[in-house]
């Protein structure tokens, strides 16, 4: 899961990070025409980023069920096309996500339900995207139940527990215990079938801005290397492609063996935690989560046991991710966990003097994820992932420690 966002969002990616899909460059034209069944007056809005630093808001009338747009790009680039004001028209699905291409385009938009049912033609990264779509659209259906049923019976155990009902407990856990094997074996399987769709489309702009986001942490770090060295030079030169040049320098950076930055910060019970000060006196596991989290909250109680079994040798640090300090006080105190909680802010300094948050520095894409410090501050193990689930990693985790302090 990436921080903030529950599943990989190209049009969420786009209002987040503006600049994320644009290069400085070459500016190449355009043509987007469209046709569309809504009434003539109706104001059509489009979206993108046109350079680095110019992000382009466009709009226009629709007359005689025709709309038209024309621009310039430096590459190919997500789009949003909306009717009316993008934010208003999210929540009725009445806006579309489009790869625009420096090509002429058309665009269908129908009367109802246009998020799923709008058609680009004209471009061939849109057919790309669209293509993952339906990977991403198939595999989002198969796991919805699953992941619905699984925080349903967290609740049940939740409340069981309360209730001193072991009997009942212990039924729901091998329940539990079914469903994450379940969403372990199509998160593999997903993952089987993303890595045959970047084989199939090695140069793509939409690849490129996918490998760029939170989905490339499954991949070997040498996997992502070969591949950028493979990658023609205006693929390296984009936007996406630096910031996959920065992703391969920030992992080896961060890989196990490496020191990790120290910070200071206060907790939610007020106390300071300076991580420095557990070195020579305890290994630490840092837990990044946020409580809207699904696969966050399935950990909790693996993350409960673990503290009661190695509480004096190791301390665990969780450090909330989301945006609102509000719901994460409201979390903790309705979780009773019994480890540090942090609410991660901006304390550790960049290169340049800039402070950043904690899971920034650590180059955090997903969450959960967790990485197991030595008494040396060293990075022993790295644990989490975009496809990956608590039936994979958690196991993992009790066999390093274990390893470690041999029970």
């Amino acid at each position: 899961m990436r921080k903030s966002i529950f599943f990989f969002s190209p049009f969420l990616l786009l209002f987040s990070f503006p600049c994320l899909f644009a290069q400085q460059g070459a500016c190449k034209s355009f043509t987007l025409q469209g046709t569309t069944q809504w009434p003539n007056g109706t104001t059509i809005y489009l979206q993108y980023a046109a350079t680095l630093t110019k992000f382009v808001t466009d709009s226009c009338k629709v007359v005689n069920q025709s709309f038209y747009f024309k621009g310039c790009i430096a590459e190919p680039v997500m789009a949003s096309c909306s009717i009316g004001p993008v934010m208003n028209a999210i929540a009725s699905n009445e806006y579309c996500d489009i790869f625009l291409s420096p090509a002429t385009m058309h665009l269908t938009l129908p009367k109802n339900n246009v998020y799923y049912n709008a058609h680009l033609t004209g471009s061939e990264e849109d057919s790309i995207f669209n293509a993952y779509r339906r990977i991403e659209a198939r595999y989002k259906a198969l796991l919805k139940p699953l992941r619905d049923s699984i925080l349903f019976y967290q609740q049940i155990i939740q409340k069981a527990a309360h209730e001193n009902n072991t009997s009942l407990i212990a039924v729901y856990r091998s329940l539990l215990q079914q469903l994450q094997e379940r969403v372990h074996l199509f998160n593999r399987s997903e993952k089987t079938d993303d890595s045959l769709f970047i084989l199939q489309h090695p140069f793509s702009y939409f690849i490129l801005s996918w490998l760029a986001s939170a989905k490339n942490d499954w991949m070997p770090l040498a996997t992502i290397e070969k591949m950028y060295a493979s990658f023609p030079d205006d693929l390296k030169k984009s936007k996406n492609g630096k910031m996959i040049a920065q992703y391969i320098a920030n992992e080896k950076k961060f890989a196990v063996g490496n020191t990790v930055p120290d910070f200071t910060i206060t907790d939610v019970k007020g106390n300071t935690i300076h991580l420095a000060a557990y070195k020579q006196q305890q290994y630490v596991l840092l837990e990044f989560g946020a409580s809207y989290c699904l696969p966050c909250r399935q950990i909790e109680p693996y993350l409960k046991n673990i503290d009661s079994l190695y509480r004096n040798h190791l301390a665990i640090i969780s450090i909330s991710t989301e945006e609102s300090a509000a719901d994460w006080h409201r979390w903790v105190e309705h979780a009773n966990l019994p480890w540090i909680q942090i609410f991660d802010q901006p304390v550790i300094k960049k290169d340049g003097g800039q402070l950043q948050k904690i899971g920034d520095a650590y180059q955090i894409v997903t969450i959960p994820s967790m990485l197991l410090l030595d008494k040396q501050g060293c990075i022993v193990a790295k644990y989490g992932g975009y496809y990956t689930s608590p039936i994979a990693y958690i196991p993992a985790l009790k066999q390093q420690l274990h390893a470690i302090f041999e029970y």
